[in-house]
């Protein structure tokens, strides 16, 4: 008598409108079916929970990053090809050694002044209409903290988080809409980003 395994899998699509206003009602379910879910509209795997998502990224041999981790082979080609999310083994050790000196709790303890004081400036700056778009205030800072942290010049900064994160999902009207400012990032980050051009103390 042969055995018979149900391979866990699910029809909800990650990247629905109601799932990313709140998922974690989605992700407590993928949870419950195992630690690996088949995404039937992706077509890959979802590994929801922690202890599993550790093991995964310690065995890139077996789950290779490289080539790319979007859903659509466009992103992976265009936007994020050779970026530390991209790479394996010796080659992204060497990026994340950099960023990992940059950004260890030491280092970043030591930017509590700068980041301190650019957030009350930016809410100063919010607060004179009358009226405060949190969201705008929080996309400013971050892209602003991100940009002085890479070494980007002021006019560069608002270009940072436009669509990058929306390239990663699948192909549809939010990835159609993100992939131009993504692609403008890129393009940003490779015209501005140089030993030239660069603050010395950054990234």
């Amino acid at each position: 008598m042969s055995g018979h395994t149900t391979v866990p899998s699910c029809s909800v699509s990650l990247f629905d409108e109601r799932v990313l206003t709140d998922p974690y009602p989605t992700y407590a379910a993928l949870r419950s079916m195992g630690p690996a879910v088949r995404l039937e509209q992706h077509g890959v795997w979802a590994v929801p929970g922690y202890a599993e998502v550790q093991a995964v990224l310690k065995d890139p041999v077996t789950f290779s990053s490289a080539g790319g981790v979007a859903l659509t082979e466009r992103a992976n080609t265009k936007i994020i090809a050779a970026s530390m999310t991209a790479l394996d083994g010796e080659e992204h050790a060497r990026l994340r050694q950099v960023l990992a000196r940059r950004l260890s709790r030491w280092a970043v303890s030591k930017l509590r002044e700068e980041l301190s004081a650019r957030a009350h400036r930016l809410v100063v700056d919010h607060i004179r209409t009358g009226s405060v778009d949190a969201v705008a205030l929080a996309r400013q800072m971050v892209c602003e903290t991100a940009g002085s942290l890479v070494g980007l010049t002021k006019p560069e900064h608002t270009t940072l988080l436009a669509g990058t994160f929306d390239v990663f999902g699948p192909d549809n009207d939010r990835f159609r809409q993100a992939l131009p400012e993504a692609a403008a990032v890129r393009a940003t980050l490779e015209r501005a980003l140089s030993r030239e051009t660069v603050t010395p103390d950054s990234l």
